[in-house]
């Protein structure tokens, strides 16, 4: 009898252990490690911006977290380049958005509205930091800034300038001053409060000039401080470096210290105190050297969190440097070589139990079905490792296996299926070993096998259990169908005996349902068939019959919900038939379900769906139509479930087996994270180039968060946006989508966090950014950035009304050519005409001119000759002959007159032939003017013929040219006064021309007939004034010294030399006779 009471204390210890322990808060640790992109896992410091963003800072440089990416700052400083090896003691963000970087070379100002930093260093005055090495920086509520170092305490006040005064502290006991500034704090009664190497102290009064500094308790005095807090009750938590924790009661006034204690699990884990931090929810958190302690109020004691090898969702290095709580009231831990541990503030609450080296535990990881009994307690069954039975209040288990040669209770290891049936009896269907029953103590009752007469199954292979309202047990096997047995009547029976006729699609079984209606739901591998047993009529649904609603024949389990709607899990989604309508619908992953084999379904309490697939867990909101997954990322611990693995107790707990243990939990515990994630942009990436603010690009001017537009060059049109989704509860889990208005059609899903857009034409666009958090929260506000790509210089406005202005005048232009051309056309028919008609009446008048001379020729001809006679018959009578000499001449003068006007008409006709004949010009010339002497001398002219050379020989028709010449010399006798001056010049001009001059000093050509001159019968008289003559002599000799070849041409003017009037007239004759045709060359 001794030995019952030390059992019932055992038992008693061993039950209020594990009920300690199972209420101990479990917490499942996420961790942003160097694998993440930290630049060292050793993090001292976490702050959050008003962003969202977390800023780490760690042992080699600061960094910043968005949730997806890690962004390594390398240069705090642009003037001041300090590499990324600087190591961070302390990081706060205050409220103008400035983040405040503590270091063990100076103190840095990080402004996240500019992307720019500013720094402080140590320096004599009261206006500068006390030291280098910091170790404190903290804001009170009424935003001054305190900065402890390990010189003293600075201060600087909101608003002012980066001014910093420097606070002694000095209290009565100690006038020298306290320095090495470790913690700074201000309580919810305003007071500062400083904790030093050598105690805390307090100050009542904030103004500088009257700091007065109280040391909190005696008991602390020469106690290294490392972190000070204050709980929901207003007590003061002090941690220390080396004495553990010091609580002080305000109201009592009564310090309590609590330490590590050997052997004890339920005090602090370590007396080297880094960090105390409360939480939003009270929680009182305190980080040491070797693990995190959270603090119990109701029992006051401390549960322990510590690094657990066999599990990867424990802390993964004890030893903690800070403890932050971000704005959706997550904990982050910094750990000295695990980079940041994050006890998320939305938990899941998965219970895991796995196969380990643990005594009284589960024996295998591969769970194929799990059922409770009437006490609550659970039956596990595994794949070839046998039954498992849970003792939820020892939580402990106890394993039954198939031993050959031995009694034990089952007759195959491989587990397919768990029924408690009524009278609280355990079905078990193996693979391989029938159907074992057991009891509730485990003693096996009865053994169902193929060919075990009186009660044979069909199969040894089963794969499925079931007892209807009937009572009656159902058993189905993997390919030969179904058997009953009949409870009442102790009798085996096969489904198409109690139903004959009723055939099934196949003989492959794979699940057994009964619904509120009674009717049996029998799920095969090629369709699913329902049996109303009130009627025994039998119906099968096959996907070929409903095409577009069941996707699958394939059958891996049946449920019902509360309203009556039947779910069946398929190799291809999640299936649900509407018994009213006689419809089916399906959900698959493109729904957002986890994973399109769907292996196991449990409706909760709140009638909502919990569905196990192939590839995670899934929860559809049955209110709202929307899918939740679960996977190894919120604490399962393996994504892949198994087929009949799944179970809801009495109290509503889920239950589902997976190929690497079973879960546990109570669907009112999974939180949903309802807040809105912010989208936030982090970078950008111009043709391949990131773009900083006021970079050389000169794209940014602040910090690209800041910034709602981007103007961007033609050129610069390969655009890349990268942006984050402010959710860091599950972060892999956010999603996101953009659309570039103006040019995508429809929303881009994307895992990537990027927007990338290539060879963006010039235009205006918006890019909308949305993104949903872990539980798809979706943001009904997209961020926006608007971006213009600005044209190139020849498709601007200004370009383009250049064009158009160009064009309206080419327009113009070709109107206005195409409108002077016609009037030009115009303008030259009629002058066409004119002239047609002036010709014609030119031809009139030279053909009038030439019968005319025809006419009068003959007559003079004839008149002549009589006269001729006349003067010879007459005798020598003076006044007889001087009339007749007077007839004679004036008809000479007539037929001269004539002859000329008919020559003229053959030049003018083209009629004149030349007859060329070599001979000396210069002698030519001077019997022409030989000729006009005797004028020259009777006006008392001087007349002169020049030349340099005696002979020039050319080539020429003499008769023609003697008109010219005789003209020329006329027109000077008839036009030059008495005793004026005429001269003759012959002169030759290089090689190839002969100039023949003819000068006056007469009256001259005016300037308003000198264009006229060579026109025909136009003539100049003495005067000046334009007369009527026969006009014809210029104008005839210019065409027969243009027939020449050669030309003529006049100057008429002052002569420069002399001063005196002066009329030249030139003739330019050709020497040689290339120019002339052979035909009117004339040998001699």
């Amino acid at each position: 009898m001794g030995r019952l009471p030390a059992l019932f204390f055992l038992l008693f210890f061993i039950i209020i252990k594990s009920q300690f322990a199972a209420g101990q808060q479990s917490i499942v640790f996420d961790h942003v490690t160097v694998e993440n992109g930290l630049s060292s896992g050793s993090v001292l410091s976490i702050t959050q911006d008003a962003k969202g963003f977390i800023w780490i800072g760690t042992m080699d440089g600061l960094n910043r977290y968005d949730g997806n990416k890690v962004k390594i700052f390398k240069s705090f400083y642009q003037d001041n380049p300090i590499g990324p090896s600087i190591k961070i003691n302390q990081l706060i963000a205050d409220k103008q958005q400035n983040i405040w970087i503590g270091t063990n070379n100076g103190l840095y100002v990080y402004n996240t509205r500019t992307d720019s930093f500013s720094v402080f260093y140590a320096g004599a005055g009261r206006k500068n930091l006390s030291h280098n090495n910091i170790k404190a920086i903290y804001q009170d509520r009424k935003g001054n800034i305190w900065v402890g170092t390990e010189g003293g305490l600075n201060k600087i006040d909101y608003g002012q300038p980066f001014e910093f005064q420097s606070i002694p502290i000095i209290n009565k006991k100690d006038s020298s001053g306290f320095k090495n500034v470790q913690a700074i704090f201000e309580n919810s009664a305003g007071d500062i409060l400083v904790g030093t190497t050598q105690g805390i102290f307090i100050s009542k009064n904030q103004k500088v000039s009257d700091h007065k500094w109280g040391l909190i308790a005696d008991q602390l005095s020469g106690i290294s401080i490392s972190t000070i807090a204050e709980d929901k009750n207003k007590n003061l938590w002090i941690g220390t470096t080396a004495s553990g924790v010091f609580k002080i009661d305000k109201e009592l006034l009564i310090i309590k210290h609590y330490s590590h204690q050997v052997g004890t699990n339920t005090g602090l884990v370590s007396n080297v105190i880094r960090k105390i931090r409360t939480d939003r929810k009270g929680r009182l958190w305190i980080g040491t050297l070797k693990g995190l302690n959270l603090y119990d109020p109701l029992t006051d004691r401390f549960i322990s969190y510590v690094h657990k090898p066999e599990d990867p969702h424990t802390l993964n290095y004890n030893s903690i440097y800070d403890i932050f709580e971000d704005q959706q009231g997550s904990i982050w831990v910094g750990t000295f070589f695990g980079g940041v541990n994050i006890a998320e503030a939305y938990t899941t609450n998965f219970k895991i139990y796995q196969n380990t080296d643990r005594k009284n535990w589960i024996s295998s990881n591969v769970i194929s079905s799990i059922v409770g009994d009437q006490g609550d307690n659970l039956w596990i069954g595994t794949e070839a490792e046998g039954l498992n039975y849970f003792d939820r209040k020892l939580q402990v288990f106890r394993s039954f296996k198939y031993e050959e040669n031995s009694n034990a209770i089952l007759s195959s290891n491989l587990v397919k299926a768990i029924l408690t049936d009524n009278e609280n009896n355990l079905w078990v269907g193996l693979h391989s070993g029938g159907v074992n029953v057991l009891n509730s103590s485990g003693k096996k009752l009865k053994e169902f096998r193929k060919n075990q007469l009186p009660d044979a199954i069909n199969s040894d292979e089963l794969s499925c259990l079931m007892q209807d309202d009937k009572n009656r047990i159902w058993i189905g096997h993997q390919e030969y169908g179904i058997n009953i047995y009949d409870t009442k009547a102790k009798r085996m029976e096969q489904f198409e005996t109690v139903y004959p006729g009723k055939i099934l699609p196949t003989k492959a079984i794979t699940f057994l349902f009964e619904d509120s209606r009674k009717n049996i739901w029998i799920g095969t591998k090629q369709g699913l068939s329902m049996l109303q047993t009130a009627d025994h009529a039998l119906k099968t649904f096959l996907k070929k019959n409903y095409a577009g609603q069941l996707k699958s024949d394939y059958i891996n389990c049946v449920a019902e919900d509360e309203k009556g709607i039947i779910w069946i899990g398929t190799y291809t989604g999640l299936s649900y038939y509407n018994p009213e309508t006689k419809s089916f619908g399906t959900f698959t992953s493109s729904d957002g379900l986890s994973g399109n084999k769907v292996v196991g379904i449990l409706v909760d309490n709140s009638n909502n769906l919990w569905i196990s697939t192939n590839n995670g867990l899934s929860r559809l909101d049955r209110s709202r139509r929307r899918f939740n997954t679960f996977n190894t990322y919120d604490g399962l611990p393996g994504n892949v479930f198994n087929y009949n693995s799944f179970y809801k107790d009495n109290e509503g707990r889920l239950y589902f087996g997976s190929f690497n243990g079973f879960i546990e939990f109570n669907p009112d515990e999974i939180e949903t994270n309802l807040v809105t994630p912010d989208i936030k942009l982090t970078g950008l990436s111009v043709n391949g180039n990131h773009v900083h603010a006021r970079d050389a690009w000169g794209i940014l001017k602040n910090d690209l968060s800041e910034t709602k537009k981007v103007i961007l060059n033609y050129n610069q049109n390969i655009v890349s946006i990268d942006y984050a989704v402010m959710n860091f509860i599950k972060p892999g889990k956010n999603k996101s989508s953009y659309k570039l208005e103006g040019y995508d059609k429809d929303w881009v899903f994307t895992d990537t966090h990027n927007a990338s857009f290539t060879n963006l034409p010039p235009g205006k666009y918006s890019l909308l950014i949305t993104g949903c958090n872990n539980d798809g929260v979706w943001n009904p506000n997209p961020n926006v950035l608007q971006i213009t790509i600005l044209p190139p210089p020849w498709k601007t406005w200004w370009a383009y009304a250049t064009y158009i202005f160009t064009f309206l005048l080419t327009v113009y232009g070709i109107f206005y050519f195409i409108a002077s051309r016609t009037e030009l056309k115009r303008k030259l028919h009629y002058e066409y005409m004119v002239n047609k008609k002036q010709q014609e009446l030119h031809q009139m008048k030279m053909d009038f001119f030439t019968h005319i001379s025809h006419e009068i020729r003959t007559p003079l001809t004839l008149i002549l000759t009589p006269v001729e006679m006349l003067s010879q018959i007459i005798p020598e009578n003076p006044t007889s002959q001087k009339l007749l000499h007077s007839i004679k001449t004036n008809a000479d003068r007539l037929l001269k007159l004539t002859n000329d006007l008919m020559d003229f008409r053959k030049a003018d006709s083209g009629y004149t032939q030349l007859k060329i004949r070599q001979g000396n010009l210069v002698h030519f010339c001077q019997s022409v003017y030989a000729k006009f002497l005797s004028a020259a001398t009777s006006k008392s002219i001087e007349f002169t013929f020049t030349s340099e050379e005696d002979i020039i020989e050319a080539y020429f028709d003499p008769e023609h040219l003697e008109i010219v010449l005789s003209n020329l010399l006329s027109n000077a006798l008839k036009f030059t006064p008495d005793r004026g001056t005429i001269s003759m010049n012959v002169a030759r001009n290089g090689n190839e021309t002969v100039h023949i001059s003819v000068c006056d000093n007469g009256i001259g050509i005016p300037k308003e007939s000198q264009e006229m001159i060579f026109t025909n019968f136009y003539q100049v008289d003495s005067r000046g004034n334009k007369k009527t003559g026969s006009g014809v002599g210029l104008a005839f000799s210019k065409s027969l010294i243009e027939l020449h070849h050669g030309k003529m041409y006049f100057h008429s003017g002052i002569n420069k030399s002399t001063g005196t009037q002066e009329t030249c007239f030139f003739v330019c004759l050709k020497l040689g006779k290339g120019h002339f045709n052979e035909s009117s060359i004339i040998l001699e």
